[in-house]
C-alpha cells in the first residue's frame, strides 16, 4: 500500500527564488532522483494566489522527516518566511512548519 504525501513550500520573494530551489531540489526522493516541486505561481493560470514564490508536490513514502532537516541546511536569507505545508494521505488536516521545516506552527490535529 502507498502513503502519499503531498506538500507546499512557501518561500519569500526576498530570497534569490533560483539558487534556493536548486539547493532544495538537492534533496533525494530516490537514489540520484531529486525532488520535483511543481511551481504554482503561473500567474496565466492561477490569477489570484499569493504569495508569488509557492512550490507543490505529492511523493509516495516521502521521508518527511529528512526533507524538513535538508531544508533547514538550505542557505535561506530569510528562513524565517520560508513555510511548509504538509497534508499526509490519511490525515483530514494539515500541518505547518515555519522557520524552514524547523519548527511546527500548526497542527491541526492537536485540539
Amino acid at each position: 500500500m502507498s502513503k502519499y504525501t503531498s506538500l507546499i513550500l512557501i518561500i519569500s520573494s526576498l530570497e534569490d527564488e533560483r539558487a534556493r530551489l536548486r539547493e532544495v531540489k538537492e534533496f533525494e526522493i530516490l537514489p540520484k532522483k531529486g525532488i520535483c516541486l511543481t511551481d504554482i505561481n503561473d500567474t496565466k493560470r492561477f490569477p489570484d494566489i499569493f504569495p508569488r514564490h509557492s512550490y507543490a508536490g505529492t511523493y509516495n513514502y516521502l521521508d518527511l522527516d529528512s526533507f524538513r532537516e535538508h531544508l533547514a541546511k538550505v542557505k535561506w536569507e530569510y528562513p524565517q518566511y520560508v513555510q511548509l505545508i504538509v497534508k499526509e494521505e490519511e490525515s483530514y488536516t494539515c500541518k505547518i512548519y515555519g522557520d524552514a521545516g524547523r519548527r511546527l506552527d500548526v497542527d491541526s490535529i492537536k485540539w
